[in-house]
């Protein structure tokens, strides 16, 4: 058998066809470079839900992250809201909370009780329209517990009353008292001194991080597509510690399929710090990563460094050893 014709060189022509072709794919690239990944915590549209919230009546500054619940104040009982707080006016005023979880068992006030000729000496608290007891208080700022029955608070809308028996009747309307924070907790031993705790959340930009410093939910809003393979972060426990889960679901639902959730779970008990690592390959569309944070009672906090969206190209990028051991 003959081989000779088969070995011959390539013709001139094809080999001009064949470089041609790398050229124009070369140009292309660097005139059409592709899409980087999005930067997930400088997209925008980050919320966190805390689950023991201290709400401030005092006006926000704009924040990186919304922070939820937000206070509606209902009706014409209120003052606009000023530098210390909003002014209840007159024997009532409602306000309104749109809670993530329900049951908590404690409630936490700061307020200023108007004095002079017509001094308000009590409030009485009205949660969903149950009594929830009366508050007798003292003569300037003060921080007051109220202890909530089982069931009270719950999750969705909620409507927060304050009833002042001092301004009823012929007492008429006016600034009775000014209302600058309140908090909702699940424990019953809760110091009145935590709502001075610092932010609950808290993003550094520089170093691609979130500090997670109360129990709560942090959403990102993400866009899968065929560039992404997985998504990676890494979560770190300080002080007393708790657990992460990492969530990422449809942002109306769990769905089914390709759009069921997928879930990852850290335990500081287990190790103070961890790599996670979760599969999307051929998911597309909107997508919520979710970090539920649950952190012990107490001084602590968890941060997350560096989430992002990877295009993972060869074996190497599928790593098998500390990306995957908590997954």
């Amino acid at each position: 058998m003959n081989l000779r014709p088969l070995l011959r060189p390539p013709p001139l022509l094809l080999i001009f066809v064949f470089v041609a072709v790398a050229v124009v794919d070369l140009v292309h690239h660097f005139r059409h470079p592709p899409e980087p990944l999005p930067e997930l915590l400088r997209g925008g549209g980050l919320r966190f839900e805390a689950w023991e919230p201290v709400v401030d009546l005092r006006p926000r500054e704009e924040e990186a992250i919304a922070q939820l619940p937000v206070p509606q104040l209902v009706g014409g009982g209120w003052s606009a809201r000023e530098s210390r707080g909003a002014w209840i006016l007159g024997p009532r005023a409602e306000l309104g909370l749109l809670m993530a979880r329900g049951g908590h068992r404690t409630l936490v006030l700061e307020c200023l009780p108007a004095q002079g000729g017509r001094p308000v000496r009590s409030v009485e608290v009205r949660i969903n329209g149950t009594s929830c007891g009366s508050l007798e208080l003292a003569r300037g700022w003060g921080r007051y517990r109220l202890a909530l029955a089982e069931g009270t608070v719950r999750p969705g809308a909620n409507r927060l009353a304050f009833v002042l028996p001092d301004r009823a009747g012929g007492n008429g309307p006016g600034r009775a008292l000014l209302l600058r924070r309140l908090a909702l907790f699940l424990r019953e031993d809760i110091d009145v001194d935590s709502i001075d705790r610092r932010a609950p959340v808290s993003l550094d930009l520089e170093k691609d991080a979130v500090t997670i410093r109360a129990s709560g939910r942090l959403a990102v809003p993400i866009t899968l597509d065929g560039r992404v393979d997985s998504l990676r972060l890494r979560c770190r426990f300080t002080g007393s510690g708790g657990r992460c889960e990492v969530v990422v679901a449809r942002p109306q639902g769990t769905g089914i399929g390709r759009d069921s959730a997928i879930r990852r779970v850290i335990d500081s008990r287990q190790a103070g710090s961890g790599d996670v690592r979760v599969p999307v390959h051929g998911r597309r569309g909107d997508f919520l990563l979710g970090i539920d944070a649950h952190l012990d009672p107490g001084p602590g906090r968890l941060v997350i460094i560096s989430p992002r969206l990877v295009r993972e190209t060869g074996p190497a990028a599928n790593p098998r050893g500390k990306d995957r051991r908590r997954q």
